[in-house]
């Protein structure tokens, strides 16, 4: 599954926080102070369960639906939180961004999809791989 759209919640104005929230998680007609514009950043944080160290982001494609990730949906990610074997990434290999279950077999690294029409993916020693945060959230759009 493919990033498509990644933000930084800790580089963002309240302004464009709140417009961020409102467009992407669809919670303006949940929350008044959210439509309105009046919620502070600690509030918007609370809310949804984030801090400095979240991204969000945009994903496409379906190879993550057996995870209940669909095309489309936000995803929120901690970028401080250190990834387990068997955790939802949000990774950059060779210059691609991805969400892939993180899992350890030995010395081996892979990304696994959560669709069996798409194959897991081995992290050589040759790769350029980082891992930018464990996925804490999805938010899906109906």
């Amino acid at each position: 599954m493919k990033v498509v759209d990644l933000v930084r919640i800790d580089h963002m104005s309240n302004s464009d926080l709140l417009t961020y929230v409102n467009r992407n998680f669809h919670a303006g007609w949940n929350n008044p102070d959210i439509g309105s514009g009046e919620m502070d950043r600690a509030g918007i944080f609370k809310t949804f369960g984030i801090d400095e160290d979240t991204i969000v982001c945009k994903v496409s494609g379906s190879s993550m639906v057996g995870a209940r990730i669909f095309d489309g949906d936000t995803l929120i990610a901690n970028t401080k939180a250190e990834a387990k074997s068997g955790d939802i990434v949000i990774v950059n290999l060779d210059g691609e961004t991805f969400v892939k279950r993180y899992l350890f077999k030995g010395d081996e690294v892979f990304l696994i999809s959560e669709n069996p029409e798409y194959g897991d993916i081995r992290v050589s020693e040759e790769s350029i791989f980082n891992i930018l945060g464990v996925v804490t959230g999805s938010l899906t759009n109906f």
